[in-house]
C-alpha cells in the first residue's frame, strides 16, 4: 500500500489552515490530539474528512477518520491509504478493503488488489476479478483477471480476452465484446473498432456511423473529431461531415480556449474554429473568434 509519507504533518497546536478548502479547524477540537501524537496522512480534507494517525512509542499507529470540524471515528486496520473518489483503501493481515468516510466498512480486507475509479471499485481476489459500486454491490459478473472495464452511467465497458464490448449494471451482455476496441457512450454514441476502422454504434449496439475512420473521438457538443490517414475532420451524429477531412489538425472543444467551437488549422500558420453547424470563425488578435464564412 502506498505510503504518503511526503503528506504526512503533525497538526499545529492551535489551528490547520486548510488552503484548498479555505475552511480553519478551531484549535480546541484538536489540542488534546496534538499532545497525544497525532499526525495528518492526507494532505488536506476530500468531502469533509481525512485520514489521521495515532503514534505513540513503539505501539502500532491507530488510524482515524476527521471530519471538518475535528470529530475523529476510529477505523481498526493494519494500514491505511488516503481518500480516493469517496473511499478509504485499507489492509487488514495483508489483503485490501475499503471503508467510507462515516468509516463503515464497504468491501471487506480479503482482496489482492483494488482499484478505485469515479463510479466503480475494481476488485482482485485469487486472480479472479469484480467490479462493484461504492457501497460494495457487484455491477459486473466475476471474470478472470482479464478484464478491464469503464462504467457510463447505464452501459459498462468491458475488455476481456482483447475484445470490447458492454453488459448492464446486472451483468447482462447488451452489446456483444466482438469490438477491437471501443470508447464510452457519450451523446448517445460509442466510437467502435473494427478491422483496423472506426465506425459508431448506439445503445442497442446498432452501428449507425460506417467503419471507415481512422481515428475516432467521442461526441462533443454534436461533433466528434475523425481522422482518415493524415487528415481531420468533424462528423455529426448522422455520419455527415460538417468540417472536411482534409486539414492537419482539429481540436475539440475541451482543448479549445473556446466553448463549443473545434479548433482547426489549414496548414498554412493560421487558426480557425467550428461549430457544430458548420460555421467557421477565424481567430483575430483581439483574442475572440469573428465570422468569416464558411471555408471551402
Amino acid at each position: 500500500m502506498k505510503e504518503k509519507t511526503g503528506f504526512i504533518r503533525k497538526i499545529s497546536i492551535f489551528m490547520i489552515v486548510l488552503l484548498v478548502v479555505g475552511l480553519i479547524v478551531p484549535a480546541l477540537s484538536i489540542e488534546a490530539g496534538v499532545k497525544k501524537g497525532y499526525y495528518l496522512l492526507d494532505e488536506y480534507f476530500e468531502d469533509g474528512v481525512m485520514v489521521v494517525a495515532y503514534l505513540e512509542g513503539k505501539n502500532k499507529p491507530k488510524y482515524f477518520i476527521m471530519d471538518d470540524k475535528g470529530k475523529m471515528t476510529e477505523i481498526k486496520y493494519d494500514k491505511v491509504d488516503y481518500f480516493d473518489k469517496g473511499l478509504l483503501k485499507v489492509e487488514k493481515n495483508e489483503k485490501l478493503g475499503c471503508v467510507n468516510k462515516e468509516g463503515k466498512e464497504v468491501i471487506p480486507p480479503e482482496y489482492d488488489d483494488i482499484t478505485i475509479s469515479d463510479s466503480y471499485v475494481k476488485i482482485i481476489k485469487d486472480e479472479n476479478t469484480r467490479y462493484v459500486d461504492k457501497e460494495g454491490k457487484e455491477i459486473a459478473p466475476p471474470s478472470k483477471n482479464d478484464g478491464e472495464v469503464k462504467s457510463n452511467q447505464d452501459l459498462i465497458l468491458i475488455n476481456k480476452n482483447e475484445k470490447y464490448g458492454f453488459v448492464d449494471k446486472e451483468g447482462r451482455e447488451v452489446i456483444p465484446l466482438k469490438y477491437d476496441y471501443a470508447k464510452n457512450f457519450s451523446e448517445g454514441l460509442a466510437a467502435v473498432k473494427r478491422d483496423e476502422k472506426y465506425g459508431y454504434i448506439n445503445k442497442e449496439g446498432v452501428e449507425v456511423i460506417p467503419f471507415k475512420y481512422d481515428i475516432a473521438d467521442s461526441f462533443i457538443g454534436g461533433l466528434a473529431v475523425v481522422n482518415i490517414g493524415d487528415k481531420y475532420g468533424c462528423i455529426d451524429k448522422q455520419g455527415k461531415e460538417i468540417l472536411s477531412i482534409k486539414y492537419p489538425y482539429v481540436y475539440p472543444p475541451s482543448a479549445s480556449m473556446y466553448k463549443g467551437l473545434y479548433e482547426f488549422n489549414t496548414g498554412k500558420g493560421d487558426q480557425h474554429y467550428v461549430n457544430k453547424d458548420g460555421e467557421i470563425f477565424q481567430y483575430d488578435s483581439a483574442l475572440y473568434p469573428s465570422p468569416e464564412g464558411l471555408l471551402l
